[in-house]
């Protein structure tokens, strides 16, 4: 489906009415309608937040919306996440990807004419589509962070000139450290950009501790953001969804099986479909001539599933053992799963999977992506975690060995954007775990987070490797301090003090095993760009960097910062003279 406009056509994941639709949802629907009336109208950003359980249908609310604001003219872009699978600002990069992809040349020219290949790191389309770009702008990371924010601003704000833009983020509880941060700063931003951004995300999985927190607390304070909160159905609510299913209204006894439905589900969208689905599958119940619901031995006497478990064990059971096998196997992988990385891990042919995986289509439990072929998701979270939870501790944990040793033979000595992938299944193989794999791709991942400016990700990569360190019979020493290094360097990047404490440690284990080179590492790493404390010399970083400078033939360049750091930290000191000797040093060196 094409734009009516830029000739991008709607997100595949959006295509695709899912189930009866919308039901019940009017009121809701309005919301949004009236936000995307204002953006089209006067320019102003606007956002719509939908919150809820798992189950109670905010995908297909968002994605209804979407569709009708598609055909009334507006670009849709779309960015969602998974669960354990977010790499950084994943979100946007989704998002801008498809944008990118579909886009004129020309303005994908103009766009890098005003703001360099800043989006290149992101959005690796830009790089295909433009072969010849520049390098991005090599400087500090926080920086480098604040171009890549302009630059998305900037490319939005552009798009928008010609339709007004809905931007979908889906999912945001599972969202990456950044992509919040960058949502945030797009709807504060200094432009007039005709944008309406519609976050899903479920209130009940935040913890107290959840980064999305206090973006969602800085929201609440700024004009234009609208809340929908979307709950169960009431009874009259499943009463709608049974007729539209069936396409009549419902007589007596169909009002009696409405009833019994909403009891064993509480009005949860997801569960109540699934237990219609089921009972039509079973044969307990069936549209008549008439389209009225009727019951095989009558409605009143039949007999409602145990759980939603029961419900979708038994629809992947209709299946055969062969395709709950490679089912299970694919709930193991994650929510989205590729053919070509199941059927190593099933050890079976592509064309057998196939065969298993148009059944489960056919079943609703899965689809494929119209436009990535070998591209598969499971239709709803629910089915993937429950799939998933029906496993044994031992046979998920032999699954993720197994997918981790797939995704090794795909991607060779390069595992590049998978290297998060890779780092999750290591670590969740805790039967016959190899440690040292586990932690080679945790830092790995961390190591990747942290050049791709996304330090909350990072951070969380590194603390998992320095927990796998810990675990490991005669470590090396240096992997240790190297680790404390990133930790340190991520917590300083996402604002947490502890960081001063973790980059004073490492330099302290490096002088201990008598390594010259990583306190200068840690010493540098410990630098905000200006001294620790107002009023006071910070003894022990002082102690640090004067290690460092100790160390054997320290290269001018570094020798040049770790001096530079001195005299910032002696800033309240008592000595003008020695803080003037150490900057004409620094910029001597820095000079040569």
């Amino acid at each position: 489906m094409a734009g009516l406009g830029g000739g991008v056509p709607l997100p595949d994941r959006l295509t695709v009415p899912l189930g009866v639709g919308v039901v019940g949802r009017d009121a809701e629907l309005q919301v949004f309608a009236d936000g995307f009336k204002r953006v089209s109208g006067d320019g102003e950003r606007e956002m719509v937040l939908v919150s809820g359980e798992a189950g109670q249908g905010k995908t297909t609310f968002v994605a209804e919306a979407a569709r009708t604001a598609f055909e009334q003219g507006a670009h849709v872009l779309l960015g969602r996440c998974e669960e354990d699978r977010a790499t950084p600002y994943q979100l946007f990069a989704e998002a801008l990807t498809h944008y990118v992809t579909h886009a004129p040349e020309e303005q994908l020219l103009a766009h890098t004419d005003a703001y360099g290949s800043e989006l290149r790191r992101p959005v690796p389309a830009l790089g295909q589509r433009l072969p010849g770009l520049p390098s991005s702008t090599d400087t500090d990371p926080e920086t480098e962070r604040h171009l890549l924010f302009a630059a998305v601003v900037g490319l939005l704000a552009a798009i928008s000139q010609e339709q007004p833009v809905i931007l979908v983020l889906d999912d945001l509880q599972w969202a990456d450290a950044g992509s919040p941060q960058l949502f945030r700063h797009l709807m504060s931003a200094d432009r007039q950009i005709r944008l309406l951004v519609v976050g899903t995300y479920r209130d009940n999985e935040l913890s107290h501790v959840h980064p999305l927190l206090d973006t969602l607390g800085a929201l609440r304070r700024q004009a234009g953001v609208s809340r929908i909160e979307l709950r169960g159905f009431d009874d009259a609510g499943v009463v709608a969804f049974l007729e539209a299913a069936g396409g009549r209204s419902l007589d007596d006894a169909g009002m009696g099986l409405a009833m019994a439905v909403y009891r064993e589900t509480d009005g949860n969208l997801f569960f109540v479909s699934e237990v219609l689905r089921h009972l039509v599958d079973t044969g307990a119940i069936y549209a008549d001539g008439d389209g009225r619901w009727v019951g095989a031995d009558g409605l009143e006497s039949m007999i409602l599933p145990d759980s939603l478990r029961e419900v979708i064990g038994a629809r992947v059971g209709r299946l055969g053992e062969r395709a709950q096998r490679a089912l299970s196997l694919a709930a193991v992988i994650g929510r989205d799963f590729e053919l070509d990385v199941l059927a190593l891990v099933a050890e079976s042919s592509e064309d057998t999977l196939l065969d298993d995986l148009d059944a489960a289509a056919d079943a609703a439990l899965v689809r494929e992506h119209a436009d990535e072929p070998g591209q598969y998701s499971f239709t709803h979270a629910l089915i993937q975690r429950a799939l998933y939870e029906d496993l044994g501790a031992t046979r998920r944990a032999r699954a993720h060995h197994r997918i981790g040793e797939a995704l090794e033979d795909l991607c060779g000595d390069r595992p590049g954007a998978r290297v998060g992938e890779l780092a999750r299944h290591c670590f969740s193989a805790t039967v016959n775990k190899d440690l040292t794999k586990a932690l080679d791709y945790s830092r790995m991942a961390a190591d990747s987070a942290l050049a791709d400016l996304a330090p909350g990700d990072a951070l969380r990569y590194y603390q998992q490797a320095v927990d796998l360190y810990a675990q490991i019979v005669d470590p090396d020493p240096a992997i240790g301090i190297d680790l404390r290094i990133g930790l340190g360097t991520a917590q300083r990047q996402t604002g947490d003090p502890a960081y001063r404490e973790t980059l004073l440690d490492a330099a302290h284990r490096a002088a201990v095993v008598g390594d010259s080179d990583r306190p200068v590492t840690a010493a540098l790493a410990n630098d905000r760009g200006f001294f620790s404390s107002l009023g006071v010399v910070d003894s022990e970083r002082i102690k640090v960097l004067e290690l460092a400078l100790d160390g054997p033939a320290v290269e001018d360049g570094r020798r040049a910062l770790v001096l530079s750091s001195l005299c910032k930290e002696l800033a309240f000191g008592d000595s003008l003279e020695q803080r003037s000797a150490l900057a004409e040093e620094a910029i001597g060196l820095a000079r040569s």
